[in-house]
């Protein structure tokens, strides 16, 4: 996301067609890429999902 403006296209919502994302903060609502409002990027891991991340 922070470097989609410098890009011609980019594909930033593949994770939305995930059958089980294990991440939080990137949503798509309306045809429209959104980011949490949290520091960085605001992704985390899904709770009840950490440990598949190890």
């Amino acid at each position: 996301m922070h470097l989609a403006d410098r890009a011609r296209w980019a594909d930033l919502d593949g994770h939305l067609l995930l059958a089980h994302d294990p991440w939080t903060g990137i949503g798509g609502k309306d045809g429209r890429v959104r980011t949490s409002g949290l520091p960085g990027l605001g992704v985390a891991p899904r709770e009840g999902d950490r440990a598949d991340l190890a």
